[in-house]
């Protein structure tokens, strides 16, 4: 008598298969936000969909509103508020498991209170780094340490700006099933340079908070929502797809 085969399937790991329901829900969101806000320029420290193992590789896109109180150099001048809206694409890599580089490119306006100016879009990029420990591959729980430069152009045909930020942040992340949380301090400053007349501003406050999450809907599609307050308010969401 021949023995039987062994007719059971080997187990698979995550599928591949994405929910269209899922996605067409996803896209909705973001075209909303798009409607609601505008244009974008920042780009969310979270994403932690890279962060898992070195190599994986992630690519999203973002939108944005952020407003800020600025201060000028010029003696006697009055503080203004400052605002950018815009979007952006961000291309994200994890070097190892805990080190992550990523850059981003896109466009932004730049509205200022005092004196009234109001930018057309106008190009922006930039890039930073994200160290994680312990490694994330192993834990649940890490402690994340983020710093990112940008600089975005913006003018209305008689003046022209260009606005140079940076950023460092130090944040705690928790990650339960397929919802990764965060948050923290972060520093940032805005150098902000005019011309016709030469004018320049920098943040009128530089500590603040950064709150968000991470959302996947499927083991390689995710959201991201995240909110800064006291330095900036502000308020960023994107959308994305992971490789690993």
């Amino acid at each position: 008598m021949k023995p039987k085969r062994n007719t059971k399937k080997a187990e698979r790991g995550p599928s591949r298969h994405c929910n269209v329901k899922k996605i067409a829900w996803s896209l909705a969101f973001v075209s909303a936000l798009l409607c609601l806000s505008r244009h974008a320029k920042a780009v969310p420290i979270g994403n932690f969909s890279v962060g898992q193992k070195a190599g994986d590789v992630s690519l999203g896109f973002g939108i944005d509103y952020t407003m800020r109180r600025v201060t000028s150099s010029n003696s006697g001048a009055a503080d203004a508020d400052m605002s950018s809206k815009g979007f952006s694409m961000v291309a994200r890599y994890n070097i190892v498991s805990s080190l992550g580089i990523f850059v981003y490119g896109g466009f932004s306006d730049i509205w200022l209170s005092n004196p009234d100016f109001r930018g057309y879009l106008g190009g922006s990029y930039g890039g930073g780094v994200r160290l994680s420990l312990p490694d994330p591959h192993r834990s649940r729980f890490t402690i994340n340490f983020d710093a990112d430069v940008g600089n975005t152009q913006s003018g209305n045909g008689t003046r022209g700006t260009s606005d140079f930020e940076y950023r460092g942040a130090v944040y705690a992340a928790f990650k339960n099933a397929n919802t990764i949380t965060y948050g923290g301090l972060e520093g940032s400053n805005v150098d902000l340079s005019f011309t016709s007349p030469n004018v320049d501003y920098i943040s009128r406050y530089n500590i603040g908070g950064v709150f968000g999450l991470d959302q996947f809907i499927t083991p390689y599609v995710f959201f991201n929502f995240e909110v800064h307050v006291f330095d900036e308010q502000s308020l960023e969401g994107s959308i994305g797809y992971t490789f690993f």
